[in-house]
């Protein structure tokens, strides 16, 4: 057996094998267990070391228990992973399978949220997933509906496992034993043919994220200064364990900051030879820098390291969705080389930062027929319990409530079902319309140019039978089947959603754990709604589940979110999804320019509405929505993380609001284009104000970077002071 080729590294087993270098029997075993190898070629080679190599003992170490044979041992722990793998492909009842993939192509991992009974329901998703091969690996977990943190979990890799391991299995203490001591309380130093500075990157088909290259600073096993002496590390090293295979290194992230990290398990450590990225190009200097015999002066480190970054900062700001002709007037269709900065120049020095006090947005250009606007506050505060709370934002609702805007039944009824209100809210509305609105038919919008549609003839018996089914649903939802299970997700303050994974078995008991959640994770927002999901297990080709929001107590607020076709005859499904073809057109008070946000919170500028550009024209009786009016979509500007501005046409929703927050980060840009738009600053303003603030939020980002060092660290290179120096 060549067990070099079990080493994950092609640059170590190569070196290992030219220097011949040897292995003893429970050094062989220990690299048979790091490898990346299947399952079934690890076993094969443990019991190659069983039959042709000499046994010996495990010795005591920190994490690793004594065992008197190596080959004993081999053969009860090749056994308990049998056992996990048994457990694993077992069909009960009462356990789901879920998987996650990772695309070769796309580089990131894919999560799949159905659920599946047995585990050839999953090979057979999978099978018809990767139809292209993009993708090279899955990982597999197994839990069971109830059972807290009890799960196995597999990574197949070309469709062969990989590695498994479980959590809250395996029961039995001695059992359990053999995997945390054994093979992962060992250690060993295995010759590698890296140096200081060399660029390295970790793989393993293990990991489930791509891999970043950086340069290599020291190897567990190194010999660096007065302290860790070669007699040091011998004496320390017997008391390690796997998470000491470590390495320590620089890498750079994406906003170009140097950090130092480490990584476990050097075994998988093989040179860097794909080209350097931009955002990659800091680290060939620094390697050249750290080598044992220096090859480049700190000044020439931070010179390449400053232009890099400059380089990279133009190049990210390429915009490339934009057409050919637009970017040529706009001069980014030179090459790039036009567009660096002129280094060494202190091109704003004497620009003084933006005074975001002085540059506050004027509320009272927009607030329709309102004098001030605490008086559209007061109108806000009115509105209760009529069709115009029905209304997500509160400015079109204080603003239709001004006007005095009269909607019609049908207008009222696409109005609730935009609501944010819970279930039994909307029924008693519609309901109320019912009762007491004339009928009349459920139709496009009447302003279009052709002939509207006429969806159902009754809008009174289209809303009850919507009800009806929606109730069904409801009634679908809360019952309890045994071929179902439920789970949710969490948000917290930032808006990012977690998914909580473990299944429930009941509609009560997901309620109960929202419940318990809610008081006991302290990241949730305040006042969270929480996606409801109930999926069926290993229902064929057609995924089969509900979705909802949901509050704390199980009340279901929001919108149904299913596969039509696997609750709902033709009919009923005609009818479900009639609210999503109709249009209301509701008076806003917006107006260009404005800072608006929708209910994520995230701000955006107003650039038009379609109807500006001729789309669809108004009734001469409804002249009064020319000052602005909820269509179909709105054209804005947005602006990333990363300074990045972009046009975006989204939905004109009801939930629409002024931004009430301070604009901060690179939002803060939103000010200046805001103001542009309502002609109260020239252009060159908006430019100069825009790479100003950009360059000052990298600053802040760059500064908040380095709060890992120490004061006096940061004073030695010359962004802080030292305790004398302040006193």
């Amino acid at each position: 057996m060549d067990i070099y080729s079990f080493i994950n590294s092609k640059d170590i087993a190569e070196h290992c094998r030219t220097i011949g270098h040897e292995f003893t029997p429970l050094e062989m075993a220990f690299v048979v267990y790091l490898s990346d190898k299947t399952l079934t070629e690890r076993h094969t080679a443990w019991q190659w070391i069983i039959s042709t190599q000499p046994d010996m003992e495990i010795p005591e170490r920190r994490c690793c228990e004594h065992y008197d044979s190596l080959h004993q041992y081999l053969r009860d722990y090749m056994a308990l992973e049998n056992k996990i793998l048994g457990l694993f492909k077992a069909d009960e009842p009462n356990a789901v399978f879920t998987y996650s993939s990772y695309n070769m192509k796309y580089e990131e991992p894919c999560e799949c949220d159905t659920l599946f009974q047995t585990l050839d329901a999953v090979y057979e998703a999978i099978k018809e997933k990767n139809k292209d091969g993009d993708i090279e690996k899955y990982r597999i977990v197994k839990r069971w509906v109830g059972e807290e943190n009890k799960e196995i979990t597999i990574i197949t890799a070309y469709g062969e496992v990989v590695s498994l391991w479980e959590r809250c299995v395996i029961t039995d203490d001695s059992l359990n034993d053999l995997i945390c001591y054994g093979f992962e309380g060992m250690w060993i130093e295995v010759p590698t043919p890296f140096k200081k500075g060399d660029i390295v990157i970790q793989t393993n088909t293990k990991h489930f994220h791509k891999p970043e290259p950086f340069v290599l600073d020291y190897l567990c096993y190194w010999p660096d200064g007065e302290r860790f002496t070669k007699e040091f590390i011998e004496r320390r090293s017997k008391d390690w364990d796997t998470t000491d295979m470590t390495f320590y290194g620089y890498g750079v992230s994406e906003s170009g900051h140097i950090f130092r990290e480490h990584g476990h398990y050097y075994l998988d450590l093989e040179y860097y030879r794909d080209e350097q990225k931009s955002r990659e190009r800091p680290l060939l200097a620094l390697g050249s820098y750290i080598k044992e015999k220096r090859e480049i002066s700190e000044a020439l480190l931070l010179n390449a390291y400053d232009i890099v970054l400059r380089e990279g900062y133009v190049q990210g700001q390429r915009c490339f969705s934009y057409i050919d002709e637009w970017l040529e007037k706009a001069g980014l269709k030179e090459d790039n080389t036009a567009l660096r900065f002129n280094y060494g120049e202190h091109m704003y020095a004497e620009i003084e930062p933006i005074d975001e006090k002085n540059w506050d947005l004027d509320l009272r250009e927009s607030i329709g027929p309102f004098h001030s606007v605490e008086e559209m506050r007061k109108w806000i505060d009115a509105v209760d319990t009529d069709i115009y709370s029905f209304i997500p934002s509160r400015d079109i609702a204080a603003h239709c409530r001004a006007l005095g805007h009269e909607f019609t039944p049908l207008e009222q009824a696409v109005i609730i079902y935009h609501s944010k209100k819970s279930l039994s809210e909307r029924h008693n509305a519609w309901q109320n319309i019912i009762d007491t609105l004339p009928d009349m038919k459920v139709t496009e919008w009447s302003g279009l140019k052709h002939e509207p549609r006429i969806y159902h003839e009754s809008l009174h018996q289209f809303l009850a039978e919507y009800m009806r089914i929606e109730n069904r649903l409801a009634e679908r939802l809360k019952a309890k089947e045994s071929d179902a299970v439920y789970s949710y997700s969490v948000q917290d303050d930032y808006g990012k959603y977690t998914h909580i994974s473990t299944p429930r078995s009941s509609y009560d008991k997901v309620i109960k754990a929202i419940e318990e959640s809610s008081e006991s994770i302290d990241w949730i927002a305040k006042n969270s709604l929480f996606p409801l999901f109930k999926k069926w297990i290993d229902i064929g080709p057609i995924e089969k589940s509900l979705c909802v929001v949901v509050t704390t107590d199980g009340e279901i607020v929001g919108d149904w979110c299913f596969r039509l076709n696997a609750f709902l005859n033709e009919t009923d499904e005609d009818i479900f999804t009639t609210f999503g073809c109709v249009n209301v057109f509701v008076p806003v008070p917006f107006c260009k320019g404005d800072v608006l946000t929708y209910s994520d919170g995230k701000p955006f500028v107003l650039t038009s509405n379609r109807w500006e550009y001729g789309i669809g024209k108004y009734p001469d009786e409804r002249q009064f929505l020319a000052e602005g009016s909820i269509m179909d979509s709105i054209i804005s500007i947005s602006i990333e993380e990363n300074g990045n501005v972009y046009n975006d046409f989204n939905p004109a929703s009801l939930d629409i609001e002024y931004y009430r927050g301070e604009l901060k980060g690179c939002n803060r840009v939103l000010k200046a284009i805001s103001n542009h738009m309502k002609g109260k600053i020239p252009t060159d303003l908006m430019m100069n104000a825009y790479d100003i603030i950009l360059h000052e939020e990298r600053l802040k980002d760059r500064l908040d970077d380095l709060g890992s060092y120490t004061n006096e660290g940061l004073a030695l290179v010359g962004l802080g002071k030292t305790e004398d120096e302040k006193q």
